[in-house]
């Protein structure tokens, strides 16, 4: 018998929602991972863990409601999300918990994968879809694929332009040295001593 899980993905989940991460973007991944996952071929399809801490009745309901009424879908909730819920006869709730990696994922993985378990074999499926794992970065490069390149400190804009180049993800962007006093002052300063002085300099400007 063929067994196929989809691990931790946790659809409508707070994690989701923080930078450099776009809610909707995310959820919207999370939802083709799932309906590609129930595409594959398997006597039994499990999902662990499909809901994140986000999730309100209606949007559970309306996404268990798009699985094919000939596909049994079982899932195993490790919280109380699913208690009391009423679906549709061709999805289970199982009593008995999982306790597996968080593979199918996309925040987690950078390539979501399924589990597949036959004749006591065990078997990785990798998803068709990237993930959308954040790596913080210390200088503009591409992050590698299934990757979210993110700076949380001041930049000058110079690099932000070359780290959006590359679809990194910035919060806070400071405006290039303008001079050659400025340039001289801030040669032998580190990355961060360097736009923490352009950012003193306008503070007096303005002030």
């Amino acid at each position: 018998m063929k067994k196929l899980y989809l691990i931790s993905l946790r659809i409508f989940d707070s994690r989701d929602a923080g930078f450099p991460l776009n809610y909707k973007e995310v959820t919207m991944l999370k939802r083709e991972i799932f309906f590609e996952f129930l595409r594959h071929n398997a006597d039994e399809h499990i999902a662990v863990d499909l809901f994140g801490d986000l999730s309100t009745p209606a949007e559970i309901f309306h996404l268990l409601s798009l699985v094919p009424k000939e596909i049994p879908l079982k899932i195993s909730q490790s919280d109380s999300i699913l208690k009391g819920l009423k679906f549709n006869e061709n999805i289970y709730l199982l009593d008995e918990p999982f306790v597996m990696d968080a593979i199918s994922n996309p925040v987690i993985s950078s390539k979501p994968s399924f589990l597949m378990k036959e004749d006591g074999q065990e078997l990785i499926i990798e998803s068709g879809l990237n993930g959308c794992v954040p790596v913080e970065l210390e200088r503009p490069e591409d992050p590698g694929e299934g990757k979210i390149g993110f700076f949380t400190r001041f930049i000058f804009k110079s690099e932000a332009d070359q780290a959006k180049m590359f679809g990194n993800r910035i919060i806070f962007e400071c405006r290039d040295p303008g001079n050659s006093l400025e340039k001289r002052l801030l040669e032998n300063l580190s990355s961060d001593a360097a736009v923490s002085l352009i950012r003193l300099m306008d503070m007096d400007i303005e002030g």
